[in-house]
């Protein structure tokens, strides 16, 4: 195919999958309402609760239909026009399990698109859940829990978008970022192409904006604007489904290298791994509400816990989400990323992963898309990957605390621990 043609191809596909998939919106089509907490709450978190769920707005046939003509016109070998392809596939993924609502067939499709609890790391041998283990135990001591009690939740959404308005003002120049406090969001916060919608009446953290900030901000608001920007692919604009895991792992990433990943934050992304194992081991929605609360979760985080797991699913079991298991797991994804990419001189790569909702194996064909003029680099970056120096330096050393045997260090600092006493 000649340059051009494959140039005009690329871009009129990449147009139709934004089209096609414009009325698509999983959060809104598997979120339980309003009523449904309410009534749960004021029984005191005793019953499970009766979810149904409304009709999808879009021809779900014909979405499909679009997805598969759109990946006819494409060929597979060649590594753009792939990203393409597997973004149709996935699309038409998410519409079977939006079909699927409350179904057993909802999981199905949910652990194809976002993973398990279970999932196993590159090592081929740890998974998700024995990190989530890991980390249970470690933040549940004496020292780890006084660290993961929130600072007072003293500020009100109105006064965070605020300060969410004025720090997005400093970094996002050319296109303003709105926030917003919204009654149509069950978290506490979500970002969407421009725009970040916090929970009315919720009150959060000083620890909590910052968080925000870094995640909502620099990830998933810079990576929209970024993709926005490419002008054959301008799809690398839109969480897709193929690209929202490595996004969400590249968001809590990016609380931990600018310092703001906190014990309690930690906790929570733990929690819901937990959460998601258990109901893959049976359990219903009130036994994660119960977890939940004997974590010192309050009833209303408990239940946005719980109900992260079972919203598009069945509250009695069997049927659940899986998203949440893909924040940890793909964590440790991009760490990896990132410490190999620094030691292996492979720094433009990192910034090439903002360029857009892209994987980690999209890069070489971005690389590539790049030089040929087909790609073009992000224009917005978080401030800690702006200034390397942080980050090559605990890169580097951490790199050779890896191959130290802890299990020897810890050995010798037993003794010097039984002699200073009992812990604090």
């Amino acid at each position: 195919m000649a340059p051009d043609d494959r140039r005009r191809l690329l871009h009129h596909v990449s147009v139709g999958i934004i089209r096609a998939q414009s009325p698509i919106r999983v959060l809104a089509a598997v979120t339980w309402s309003d009523r449904v907490r309410a009534r749960f709450l004021a029984k005191g978190g005793g019953e499970l609760p009766r979810v149904t769920y409304a009709p999808l707005r879009f021809d779900a046939g014909g979405h499909d239909a679009t997805f598969r003509d759109l990946m006819r016109r494409l060929d597979p070998r060649d590594p753009l026009q792939n990203i393409l392809h597997e973004t149709c596939d996935q699309y038409r993924q998410v519409v079977g399990m939006l079909v699927a609502r409350g179904t057993p067939g909802f999981l199905h499709h949910s652990r194809a698109l976002y993973g398990s609890a279970a999932d196993t790391f590159m090592d081929g041998r740890t998974t998700n859940l024995d990190l989530a283990r890991h980390l249970g135990n470690l933040l549940g001591g004496r020292v780890a829990e006084d660290m993961a009690v929130d600072p007072d939740r003293r500020l009100p959404a109105e006064r965070v978008a605020h300060l969410l308005r004025k720090r997005f003002r400093r970094v996002f120049v050319e296109d303003p970022v709105e926030v917003e406090v919204s009654t149509q969001v069950t978290a506490d916060a979500a970002a969407g192409a421009a725009r970040v919608k916090l929970r009315k009446g919720r009150r959060f953290s000083p620890a909590t904006v910052d968080y925000l900030e870094q995640h909502e901000g620099y990830v998933h608001i810079a990576t929209t604007l970024n993709g926005r920007r490419q002008p054959v692919l301008p799809v690398l604009g839109k969480a897709s489904p193929r690209a929202v895991k490595y996004n969400e792992g590249l968001a809590v990433f990016s609380e931990w290298a600018s310092g703001k990943l906190t014990v309690s934050r930690l906790r929570r992304l733990t929690d819901r791994v937990l959460s998601i194992h258990m109901a893959e081991r049976g359990a219903d929605f009130l036994e994660v509400f119960r977890f939940a609360r004997s974590q010192g979760a309050e009833p209303e985080d408990a239940y946005d816990i719980a109900h992260r797991v079972f919203r598009g699913g069945d509250p009695k079991g069997g049927s659940f989400f899986t998203k949440d298991a893909s924040y940890l797991d793909h964590f440790v994804r991009v760490f990896n990323f990132f410490r190999l990419a620094l030691l292996q001189g492979y720094l433009h790569l990192l910034d090439l992963l903002f360029a857009g909702k892209v994987t980690l194996e999209d890069l070489p064909a971005l690389r590539e898309a790049e030089a040929e003029g087909l790609i073009v680099g992000p224009r917005y970056l978080p401030p800690w990957l702006r200034d390397r120096n942080w980050l090559a330096c605990h890169m580097s050393l951490s790199s050779f605390f890896n191959k130290m045997d802890l299990r020897t260090i810890e050995g010798q600092y037993e003794a010097l621990f039984r002699r200073c006493g009992q812990p604090l």
